[in-house]
């Protein structure tokens, strides 16, 4: 996953030292998603071509007192996972890309 691709939205401050980024859902972040659910055993997937509702909400998270960015998704509508949370794994390069983006879109706000 290309994270200089993806879209940051909904500025969120969570605590003192995090806040976070909803990120716009695409197909290569669904993708992505899915992957990661089917590597747990997961058989429900977004691009099922049943009647699923399934869908991720993904969030870019800013941890300022650990210096840390990171990426997680919740799932919904899943008949498996409902509601569980999950980490997305990035490398040092797509962290520091991850970061940059987090720094240019904060620079675009108001």
């Amino acid at each position: 996953m290309d994270v200089r691709d993806i879209k940051l939205e909904d500025f969120m401050l969570d605590t003192e030292d995090v806040f976070s980024f909803s990120v716009k859902e695409t197909k290569d972040v669904d993708e992505e998603c899915d992957r990661i659910r089917k590597e747990k055993g997961m058989t429900d997937f977004s691009y099922d071509d049943k009647p699923c509702l399934l869908y991720y909400n993904v969030y870019v998270i800013v941890n300022t007192r650990k210096e840390t960015v990171s990426m997680s998704f919740s799932v919904h509508n899943s008949e498996e996972d409902d509601l569980g949370w999950y980490d997305i794994p990035l490398s040092d390069i797509q962290k520091e890309r991850l970061l940059w983006k987090v720094i240019c879109t904060l620079s675009e706000m108001d």
